[in-house]
């Protein structure tokens, strides 16, 4: 892939700015050309590396240019943009002032999650999906369930939260009492 299609990849990747939108892209595994799509990869890390004011030597991009390109070739290229521009201002996660696989792979989640909601209400609520149902009581059967399960998500991440805390006092604890224990002899 030469420079000119490289520069607009990176405009039309700039033109998505909302989730609607990146459901139109095709995915990288449907683009023919796997080597042009990795020096976009290559190139929109090093970019993320600037932003985050991280240095990234060349090998280390390559590893995690292969590793974002076979773990994530069924989403798109402006996915991968959207996700390091999103995840470079904290909107997906920390970024801990290094730039690893495993924070890609923290912003990937959310963004993928959020992009999942975006595909899930656009289909509950545009009009020409009820044809899918037997009946309109069955796709407002739908929507609610789906206003349920987000509902619960909400739930679960809060106790997950809730949960975490809970655990901090009880250790934290633990340690006065350990202390306590050992000033008492």
């Amino acid at each position: 892939m030469d420079d000119k299609i490289i520069k607009k990849l990176s405009i039309a990747c700039d033109d998505v700015t909302t989730y609607s939108e990146l459901l139109e892209c095709q995915s990288i595994i449907q683009r023919k050309d796997s080597r042009g799509c990795k020096q976009f990869i290559y190139l929109e890390l090093m970019k993320l590396a600037m932003r985050l004011d991280v240095d990234l030597v060349a090998e280390r991009a390559t590893l995690l240019t292969e590793d974002i390109y076979s773990l994530y070739r069924h989403e798109s290229l402006e996915d991968i943009s959207m996700c390091f521009l999103r995840g470079s201002r904290g909107e997906l996660g920390k970024h801990y002032n290094r730039l690893s696989m495993g924070t890609i792979y923290e912003w990937m989640s959310n963004h993928l999650e959020s992009k999942s909601r975006e595909r899930e209400s656009k289909e509950l609520e545009n009009p020409s999906n009820i044809h899918q149902w037997k009946d309109r009581g069955e796709y407002l059967e739908a929507c609610r369930i789906g206003s349920i399960i987000q509902k619960n998500t909400k739930k679960r991440k809060e106790n997950k939260r809730y949960k975490i805390h809970e655990d901090e006092m009880k250790e934290a604890n633990y340690r006065k009492f350990k202390s306590d224990y050992h000033k008492s002899k």
